[in-house]
């Protein structure tokens, strides 16, 4: 590993220039990754791609000419290697999950870099999965946003038995299920979609990211062409503004929090 970012730090190749987002060579396992969400990520978004057990694979796909345009840095890149958690795994049924936030190196003015991490090679050739991974970078860009803060205010008030970490957490699953739907009524982007109506399925909440009711009411209020937006203010505005979701919602949070810990798996908390 501290090889592989000695080369990062030191190393610019010739190459085809990347994206603004894509700082992986044209062609490579990164850059494939990258093209199958470009759609859905602002262009200032760089995804960082980790596989759980082999980290530093999809890192050896980085065209180096990319750094100057992106601000990306060794220090952005050691830390979210460093973050991939050991707790949340494959065998305890956590197939990917982003990193994301302000004390990532790069994200002090706003949340440009995030890293996806893939528990299993299975689930990183699921294309649902990568779509919902990549909707939280998305989510992310704004986060904190005075937009952001206003449109979560009225559910953020109703949360009393949550931290705020773990609200914005799972008020993020919610709002990426949400436009899931959306993104494969409005543009037939349909990767996402079995993954909301799975939790739909569901009779009562274990450990899970969306809750069954939440589920159900967003594919009922999102299941037609243009019924939701696809961007993230625009989603949660959607939600907090539909009384019935919203206090769905809710209740969805507490029991999947109470069941998270009593499994000794409170996902917000990682």
């Amino acid at each position: 590993m501290l090889k592989l970012l000695c080369t990062l730090a030191t190393t610019v190749l010739i190459a085809t220039p990347a994206l603004a987002g894509n700082i992986y060579k044209a062609g490579s396992e990164g850059d494939i990754l990258y093209k199958k969400v470009e759609y859905l990520l602002p262009t200032e978004v760089v995804p960082i791609f980790i596989p759980a057990k082999d980290r530093v694979r999809i890192l050896k796909n980085m065209d180096y000419a990319a750094y100057p345009k992106t601000g990306l840095t060794v220090s952005t890149v050691s830390y979210l290697v460093d973050g991939v958690s050991d707790k949340m795994s494959d065998e305890k049924g956590v197939r990917a999950y982003a990193i994301t936030g302000g004390s990532i190196p790069g994200n002090a003015s706003s949340q440009k870099f995030c890293g996806i991490v893939f528990t299993s090679l299975a689930a990183q050739n699921d294309e649902g999965v990568l779509m919902h991974e990549a909707i939280h970078c998305k989510n992310a860009f704004v986060m904190g946003s005075k937009a952001y803060v206003e449109a979560a205010n009225p559910a953020w008030q109703m949360s009393k038995k949550l931290t705020a970490r773990q609200f914005r957490v799972m008020l993020d699953e919610a709002t990426a299920g949400g436009m899931q739907v959306a993104y494969a009524y409005n543009n037939g982007k349909t990767a996402g979609l079995s993954m909301v109506h799975r939790y739909a399925a569901h009779k009562q909440n274990g450990v899970v990211s969306i809750g069954y009711r939440t589920a159900r009411g967003l594919l009922e209020m999102c299941g037609r062409k243009d019924a939701c937006p696809t961007d993230t203010i625009g989603m949660i505005n959607t939600i907090v503004q539909n009384k019935p979701l919203l206090n769905d919602l809710m209740t969805d949070m507490f029991e999947i929090q109470a069941a998270s810990e009593k499994a000794g798996l409170v996902v917000a908390d990682q």
